[in-house]
């Protein structure tokens, strides 16, 4: 049997999901899935609600599903904006509320906007961008 017909074979069998299950992969999947269902959504409603959108509920999952939902939103290239309001119900469903910052930077000839979760992304704070409003978590 060739390797490639190993791999598909092994991975048809139950025992290969469940080690898989173990590992974290499938709660990884479904949280990435989410973050792009969230993604949608806020797509459609960004241009009318602005920042008075409501990002769908975040599913069951343990924190440690993360990284899917960061790599999702990098594939579906979401601005800063939307992986920032998709990041802020994510935190908030795991106890931990934060608030997402919109700021600019930037002088006369050019202006630089950015978005950020508040107390999350260490590596944004300040960073030359003045806040120009804050978005408190849902209630």
């Amino acid at each position: 049997m060739t390797a490639s017909r190993r791999l598909f074979h092994n991975l048809r069998s139950p025992r290969a999901w469940r080690h898989l299950r173990v590992r974290g992969l499938t709660t990884t999947l479904r949280a990435g899935a989410w973050a792009v269902l969230a993604l949608r959504t806020l797509r459609r409603q960004i241009p009318t609600e602005g920042l008075d959108v409501r990002v769908v509920p975040a599913p069951a999952l343990p924190a440690t599903a993360t990284s899917g939902i960061e790599v999702a939103l990098c594939i579906r290239r979401a601005t800063c904006l939307e992986r920032s309001l998709i990041m802020q119900r994510w935190l908030m469903a795991h106890g931990s509320p934060h608030d997402v910052l919109v700021g600019v930077a930037g002088g006369t000839e050019s202006i630089d906007a950015h978005a950020w979760i508040d107390r999350y992304d260490q590596d944004e704070e300040g960073g030359g961008y003045q806040v120009l409003t804050r978005v408190a978590p849902p209630a």
